[in-house]
């Protein structure tokens, strides 16, 4: 096993953010491939007018092959007669044209939309149905039971100049509107451009602003259904909204009876750099934070037309996890996203966001524009996509943001923040809106896991360790905050049980549960302490227990604790893209995660369905198959906070 008392190296002059380098962790080398997509690229939505055109002259063509003239001409009928039939051809060649030459396809299988309807039903589930939204029409399809519309675009592609700023909705551009009538939604958007810290290839394109949704029911003259939008996490680095196994579904949608939307937002330097001299127009750029408005773009988009797809704009729930639910609240503390949303689930949240955009555009300016070569805005608005990541990243490894807080901390040393108090989409950090009772208060669902950190943890090497390599990993990490933090935390998580070699309690068990006590489990609780102080809305929390039946491997790490996201890939119902041969114990737990969140989004919050589950902080749940209800390790807690280390929970 590697040592790490190589301290890692600092990136930034105290207090502001600290990089750590490990040797367990290889330095990003050779890994800016040439990127075979054009970054700039606009994914064509189809090509409506020539489509249309096309048609017309074949039907047209038919029309005149087929018109057998010799049957008004060969009966030696009367000039009147023949006159008559004249006009009456007229008048169907006429219709034929007005219904061929509209910009929608001339399929019997498609429905037209009365303009002031949202959308009709249809039978048959290969059929199309179109659906009018404030910009022009979206074409979606039948799919497992339910209506799926993959990759509308919601705002002006964030490329050239329009690179680092508020994103543009297209329902204002009219001319873009009156040039795409109709969008045909039949495939998932660019997923926005990122290097994937897994593969360490770069992904995806700018132009990626793209929303999805899935709807049992386009019916909008009754009562919407609840509408639940997934924003994903990744903690801001990577990710996008239909990840397969990661993302709603039409299954999901008819099986739950709600409307679901995720939506694509731009990530890491193209979307969170924080650099003052990328904000010269104080009235239409933003001080970073572009992710956060591409979100709440895509939001706006929903409150004015999920209706035509059969849900209802006053009853929508956000759920995310990590960045995504760091992306909720802080959507919860800012005035911009008042109305847009009315309760939330947080999935093991990202929670330290509190630097100021000035604090941080001072340190962008030095090491980030010194690796770009650029001088000015112009010339980092030219640059290659790849090229400013890499900039950004500098001899860090594509996964060092993730797997850095998924390890024990150093004293003093703290990733870097992306989301910044901009003064005007963040005013305050969450924290202090909490205690000045500026949060939005909306019923919340606030789960994390025992062992979340189980998903991609620090040491490669750490299935393998024996209990002594558990001690001098433990020892030589936490000696920084003082020899008796160390012995104190061998103590609580002891060792003992390895003796036994019980599969319960492995070297990788205890290692776990202490670093998402620390990440994760303590400081989500202060979390839910703060919010239940001060909100006039239910709270329940949870603390995920449950296990899969064998090893996921959602990364280069075969997970097989109850780890970040279990609960999530058990709720969107496809534990088969993640198991090889999910058991029944596995069905069994999807099916209570399900009905938990089932209950809690058409209750309004109010209720979460088992009737001993009272509200934070009465109870904490034990999420499993059977859940129970406790404390959740107030003794660990109550040591990580008083030795200081409470501070170092995830960061967005």
């Amino acid at each position: 096993m590697a040592t790490r008392m190589e301290m890692r190296s600092l990136a930034m002059s105290p207090p502001v953010e600290q990089h750590r380098k490990d040797d367990r962790l290889s330095l990003l080398t050779n890994l800016h491939r040439s990127y075979g997509q054009s970054d700039n690229g606009i994914q064509p939505y189809g090509q409506e007018a020539a489509s249309v055109q096309q048609q017309f002259s074949q039907q047209q063509h038919l029309r005149n092959t087929n018109f057998e003239p010799e049957r008004i001409f060969c009966l030696r009928q009367q000039f009147l007669m023949a006159a008559a039939i004249f006009v009456v051809a007229s008048l169907v060649v006429f219709v034929l044209f007005v219904t061929t030459f509209r910009k929608v396809p001339n399929d019997d299988s498609f429905l037209n939309i009365d303009p002031l309807a949202g959308a009709q039903e249809f039978s048959n589930t290969h059929r199309q149905v179109a659906v009018k939204t404030s910009c022009g029409h979206v074409i979606g399809k039948a799919e497992d039971g339910a209506y799926v519309f993959k990759g509308i675009a919601y705002a002006t592609p964030p490329v050239g100049t329009r690179r680092w700023r508020k994103p543009v909705p297209l329902w204002v551009d009219s001319a873009w509107c009156d040039e795409h009538q109709t969008q045909e939604a039949f495939t998932f958007g660019y997923k926005c451009f990122q290097l994937n810290p897994y593969t360490k290839l770069y992904e995806g394109s700018e132009d990626c602003l793209f929303l999805n949704v899935w709807t049992p029911s386009l019916d909008s003259s009754r009562t919407g259904l609840e509408v639940m939008v997934w924003i994903h996490g990744g903690f801001l680095q990577f990710g996008n909204g239909n990840e397969p196994g990661l993302s709603p579904s039409a299954k999901l949608a008819r099986k739950m009876n709600m409307v679901f939307v995720s939506m694509n937002y731009r990530l890491y330097t193209l979307g969170f750099m924080a650099l003052d001299l990328l904000s010269d127009d104080i009235l239409t750029d933003s001080k970073g934070n572009y992710g956060l408005w591409d979100q709440l773009c895509a939001l706006q988009w929903v409150k004015d037309n999920i209706r035509n797809f059969g849900g209802d704009p006053r009853k929508v729930t956000l759920f995310g996890p990590d960045a995504g639910a760091a992306s909720i609240m802080a959507l919860m503390s800012s005035p911009k996203a008042q109305g847009l949303f009315h309760s939330a689930w947080l999935i093991g949240p990202t929670m330290v966001f509190n630097r100021t955009f000035e604090e941080v555009t001072t340190h962008n300016k030095g090491l980030f524009m010194q690796r770009s070569g650029c001088k000015d805005a112009q010339c980092l608005r030219k640059g290659v996509a790849q090229d400013i990541i890499a900039a950004h990243l500098g001899k860090d490894d594509a996964s060092f943001r993730i797997r850095d807080q998924n390890d024990l901390p150093i004293q003093g040393i703290f990733p870097e923040q992306l989301i910044v108090m901009d003064g005007e989409l963040l005013q305050q950090p969450p924290a202090s809106a909490w205690k000045t009772e500026d949060l939005k208060s909306i019923p919340l669902l606030i789960g994390s896991a025992s062992q979340a950190v189980d998903f991609w943890p620090g040491p490669d090497d750490l299935p393998t360790w024996t209990w002594n390599q558990y001690k001098k990993y433990v020892t030589t990490s936490l000696d920084s905050f003082g020899l008796q933090v160390s012995q104190m935390a061998l103590r609580i998580y002891n060792g003992t049980a390895l003796q036994s070699n019980s599969s319960n309690f492995t070297a990788e068990y205890l290692y776990t549960t202490m670093v998402s006590d620390i990440r994760q489990s303590c400081p989500v609780n202060t979390l839910a302490n703060q919010l239940s102080k001060v909100s006039r809305s239910p709270i329940y929390r949870y603390i995920l227990t449950e296990r899969p039946s064998n090893s996921v491997r959602l990364f280069n790490y075969s997970a097989k604790y109850s780890f970040h996201m279990w609960d999530l890939i058990a709720f969107f119902g496809n534990m088969d893209k993640f198991l090889l041969s999910p058991d029944q114990e596995d069905e069994a737990f999807a099916e209570v995660v399900q009905n938990m969140v089932s209950n809690f989004v058409k209750s309004g919050g109010d209720s979460i369905g088992d009737s001993d589950w009272l509200r934070f902080p009465k109870k904490i749940a034990n999420l499993a198959r059977n859940i129970t209800f406790g404390s959740i390790n107030k003794t660990e807690c109550k040591f990580w906070s008083e030795s200081k280390l409470d501070v170092y929970a995830w960061v967005s």
